[in-house]
């Protein structure tokens, strides 16, 4: 993709230039895949609370290939809003660490047991 200039003007206002280097189309996995069931099921199995799915925006390219390939992925946090994500002050309580390693090794598990799409 070639970049595009965009240029707003305000009246008495200094201009301000955005240049679009790139662009990447939308991507997302279903909520029924099997990996995504999974991945809620080792999330209740370690915290004891069926996670919700929410759909997010972000700028990850990988998911685009990964998607492309037919790779099914998981994309989530482990944090409490309180833990202010992205914001300056973005923290993680030290007593989630064991409890999200926890359910990372509950998660890849149960991810073994899909079966092997070639």
């Amino acid at each position: 993709m070639r970049p595009r200039a965009h240029t707003m003007v305000y009246q008495g206002m200094p201009r301000l230039v955005i240049i679009k280097r790139s662009e990447e189309p939308l991507h997302g996995v279903h909520y029924t895949s099997p990996a995504v069931r999974i991945g809620q099921d080792a999330i209740e199995a370690t915290c004891g609370i069926r996670p919700l799915l929410i759909r997010a925006g972000g700028t990850l390219p990988v998911l685009g290939a990964l998607s492309a390939k037919g790779i099914p992925t998981i994309l989530t946090g482990f944090d409490l809003p309180e833990g202010s994500i992205h914001a300056p002050d973005e923290r993680l309580l030290l007593d989630y660490v064991p409890l999200g390693i926890a359910t990372a090794r509950e998660l890849f598990l149960r991810l073994s047991a899909l079966p092997v799409v070639r």
